[in-house]
């Protein structure tokens, strides 16, 4: 032991040097997790605020294409089926692509919120289209039938887009929070 102790203070300096470098890379190993996992995290956070800001402009421009559409030239055949389709269709593919992506950042609860939305824009869609090539409807009752149509979508939707907005807020301020504290 005692000879232990005369080789510890015979080579002290080396020896804390040697702990002073093995302290430095275990500090600089522990920061370097801290930045990836910081990077992680505003990378999450950044790609789930972008695809519901995505899908919301995309919801929002589809609702107001569905909105703009004007029945009338529809049913008089001076609107044609593919400019129907570049008003109302391509809107609704570009909201299930960024519906999509939001799959992939949300919680099922939440995201599931979003799909409905979805849902009742797809469902408003057919209910156009059963409209437009019904025989039996004349085009007064068409364009009724579309306005309730679309009062109904309006209604169902907006609650729901009210919630999901307000959980996504309370779910990513949340979750910032949490990542503070960390």
């Amino acid at each position: 032991m005692k000879h232990f102790i005369e080789l510890l203070l015979n080579h002290l300096d080396s020896l804390s040097l040697l702990v002073g470098i093995i302290f430095f890379f275990i500090r600089e190993l522990y920061k370097l997790s801290i930045r990836k996992k910081e990077l992680k995290f505003k990378t999450f956070y950044s790609n789930s605020v972008n695809s519901i800001s995505e899908f919301l402009d995309s919801f929002l421009s589809y609702k107001a294409a569905m909105r703009n559409i004007n029945l009338i030239d529809i049913l008089n055949g001076q609107t044609d089926i593919l400019e129907l389709n570049k008003i109302a269709y391509e809107p609704l593919i570009d909201m299930k692509n960024k519906n999509l992506k939001l799959h992939f950042y949300l919680d099922k609860g939440l995201y599931e919120k979003y799909d409905s939305l979805v849902q009742s824009s797809s469902l408003l869609y057919d209910e156009l289209r059963d409209i437009i090539y019904s025989k039996d409807l004349p085009y007064p009752d068409k364009i009724n039938k579309y306005e309730e149509a679309f009062t109904k979508f309006e209604e169902t939707t907006e609650n729901c887009l009210i919630q999901a907005i307000n959980e996504s807020q309370k779910k990513l301020s949340n979750h910032k929070e949490k990542r503070n504290h960390t």
